[in-house]
């Protein structure tokens, strides 16, 4: 993991993760998505979205979820906007060996909770999130599509 500027953030490829680096401390769990001028899109898997169908049905259906223990499936494809521009925001960015890292603790989490998925549920780790291994910052403006989210509707199957 290293720590970079906004500046230097800007230039990284979509589909980075990352943390908000605080003094001493790291905050949240991203994915970077395009850079728009000042701005970028970021997906916070750290506090996922919910695929309710639509924005109307949302907070009753987390209702439901807290009440009745309705599952409802994470949306991996809704990102947002960062819309923060902190100037001084550092970013903590997590390199390669570290995704691997947490692809690595998901997978046993995932092994040793077998029991509590159902036998034709399968999770791959690997689509969900664009891994990065070179940050080297990219030359000139990031266009709109370098990073493809899976789709809602794309099979999630076990690697």
């Amino acid at each position: 993991m290293k720590i970079i500027n906004r500046k230097d953030f800007l230039k990284v490829a979509s589909g980075t993760v990352y943390s908000l680096y605080e003094t001493h401390f790291f905050n949240g769990l991203y994915v970077k998505g395009d850079t728009m001028r000042e701005d970028f899109g970021c997906y916070e898997i750290s506090s996922p979205f919910i695929d309710a169908g639509d924005n109307d049905s949302l907070s009753p259906k987390i209702i439901a979820m807290a009440e009745t223990g309705e599952s409802l499936p994470v949306d991996f494809t809704m990102f947002g906007r960062d819309g923060c521009f902190e100037e001084n925001q550092l970013f903590a960015v997590w390199e390669r060996n570290d995704v691997l890292g947490l692809i690595d603790l998901l997978e046993k989490s995932i092994e040793e909770t077998d029991d509590q998925y159902s036998p034709d549920e399968t999770i791959d780790i690997s689509k969900l999130v664009n891994i990065q291994s070179n940050l080297t910052p990219v030359e000139g403006p990031i266009t709109n599509g370098a990073f493809q989210p899976p789709s809602a509707d794309a099979p999630i199957s076990k690697r």
